[in-house]
Parts: structure tokens; sequence; C-alpha cells
């Protein structure tokens, strides 16, 4: 149940267009949860559906996903190489 609320208030805050609190939150619900991939989801969705061209005849750049993956595949390397955070994952 914590998961799916947790899940539930990170789409409210990544459609609400607040990308500086959305990653910090998902970086912190990597670290809380085991496969947290909900997260890289609503990034790609906020991208498909606000993102805009980088020009005007160009193709779709991803930031708000690019960004998230990035900080997604950091989190989970940290999480490897931590030592507390091993006994204590739920």
């Amino acid at each position: 149940m914590n998961r799916f609320l947790a899940d539930i208030f990170l789409f409210i805050i990544a459609l609400g267009g607040y990308p500086f609190l959305f990653v910090p939150l998902m970086v912190v619900l990597v670290f809380r949860f085991d496969r947290h991939y909900e997260s890289l989801v609503v990034a790609i969705v906020v991208d498909v559906l606000y993102g805009a061209p980088l020009w005007p005849g160009g193709g779709m750049v991803y930031l708000f996903g690019t960004v998230a993956a990035a900080a997604f595949v950091v989190a989970q390397i940290l999480k490897k190489r931590l030592r507390y955070y091993s006994k204590h994952a739920i």
C-alpha cells in the first residue's frame, strides 16, 4: 500500500511539472523500494504528454526522461555499493 501511494504522489508531482521535486523524490523511492521502475515509466509518460520538439522540424527530445533515467542508474549503482542499504532493503 505504501508503494502504491508513493507512486500516485510521484505521478501527481510529475504531471504538475515539478522536475526539481520529481527527480529527488524518485531517487529516494529507488532507495526505499526494490526495483522501482515505475518512476522511469512516469518520466517517459510526462515526456510524451508535455515534451516539445527541440527545433520546429526535428524530433522529440526526451529531456525529462533522460534526466530521470540518469538519476535512476546512478541511484542503482550507489545502492549496490552501499553497505548499509543491503541489510535494510524492503
